[in-house]
C-alpha cells in the first residue's frame, strides 16, 4: 500500500472541484485508508455534509472528494464553529477498476470502495504431482 493514495505534495495546489464556493476556508478532511486482496477502503470524517453535497472526482489517475458543511441557519442558535469546505486529493494507482468505485456517506463519515481490477488481485497456483 506504500504506493496507494500518496497524499498531493501541496493539497492547497490541487485541482479545484467543480462544486467548490469560493466564500469557505478550505480544510483537508481526516482520512483512514486500508487495503485488502479486493479493494482499498478511504474513510474520509467530513462532519456536517450533506450526502448530496459530497463531491467525488476520479480523473486521470487523481481522486478528489470534497463538499461544505452545512451552515446553521437558526438565529437562537449557538455555534463555536466556522463552516469549511473539505477537500483533499489523492493519486489512485492503476490496479484500481475505476468503473467500480462505490461511495456511501454515514453519519458525517464518507466510505470508498476503491475495487481492484482482477489482473491485480493476488492469484492462487495449484501445485500439480509430477
Amino acid at each position: 500500500m506504500a504506493n496507494f493514495l500518496r497524499k498531493k505534495e501541496s493539497e492547497q495546489q490541487t485541482a479545484q472541484l467543480t462544486d467548490r464556493p469560493t466564500d469557505l476556508p478550505i480544510v483537508a478532511p481526516s482520512v483512514d485508508v486500508y487495503e485488502n486482496d479486493d479493494e482499498i477502503l478511504v474513510f474520509a470524517d467530513m462532519p456536517g455534509v450533506a450526502p448530496d453535497a459530497v463531491t467525488i472526482e476520479l480523473d486521470g489517475g487523481e481522486l478528489r472528494i470534497g463538499g461544505p458543511q452545512a451552515a446553521v441557519d437558526d438565529a437562537t442558535a449557538s455555534t463555536s464553529y466556522q463552516p469549511v469546505h473539505f477537500q483533499r486529493a489523492f493519486r489512485v494507482p492503476s490496479t484500481v477498476d475505476t468503473g467500480a468505485v462505490e461511495a456511501t456517506h454515514d453519519h458525517g463519515v464518507l466510505t470508498l470502495h476503491l475495487k481492484k481490477a482482477e489482473a491485480a488481485k493476488p492469484k492462487k497456483i495449484k501445485v500439480h504431482a509430477a
